[in-house]
């Protein structure tokens, strides 16, 4: 509590909810050195916990629980829509688990925000290694903006197989 403050807003009058209330995670931290003390929306929905946990742990816990918008910010202005990248998979003819790593915002880490670019991670349910350089192919042709991106190191995409589909399929 003494390094940071996190408070659940109504998305529609921005209001503080009681805990145990779902909305928008505000956070602010009170670490920032070279920094005035701002609040920092960050998209995300969830709820405070304030009922002790069955391990003993007694203090506030924060459950996450999706996001808001299902837009990711990337650099330069870009944005990706989930059902664009969604369709991308759908016209490659794959099914996956999407995540997105947003860069790091906090300057106390700023060598790691450095070094890291923001990452799109696929996940896809059926096919073979064989299948996710062609995938891989029609998302950066279907997102070409975020294909420039990732051509200048500014994004990654990162495809990877369902290790349950892959021991599934490995076995057929």
């Amino acid at each position: 509590d003494d390094t940071v403050a996190i408070e659940v807003l109504d998305p529609q009058s921005n209001k503080v909810r009681e805990p145990g209330a779902t909305g928008e995670i505000v956070v602010t931290s009170f670490m920032q050195e070279e920094l005035p003390i701002m609040r920092f929306r960050t998209g995300d929905r969830g709820r405070i916990d304030v009922t002790p946990c069955a391990c003993g742990y007694g203090t506030k816990r924060v459950i996450l629980e999706g996001r808001l918008t299902d837009t990711y910010q990337l650099t330069r202005g870009v944005q990706l829509l989930r059902a664009d990248i969604e369709r991308a998979l759908a016209e490659a003819g794959a099914l996956g688990t999407i995540r997105f790593k947003g860069k790091p915002e906090n300057l106390a880490a700023d060598v790691f925000a450095r070094s890291t670019v923001p990452a799109l991670e696929i996940t896809v349910h059926h096919g073979t290694l064989d299948d996710l350089a062609s995938i891989e192919r029609s998302i950066l042709a279907s997102l070409p903006e975020f294909a420039e991106l990732i051509f200048e190191n500014e994004a990654r995409l990162v495809l990877a197989l369902d290790p349950l589909s892959a021991s599934a399929h490995a076995k057929s």
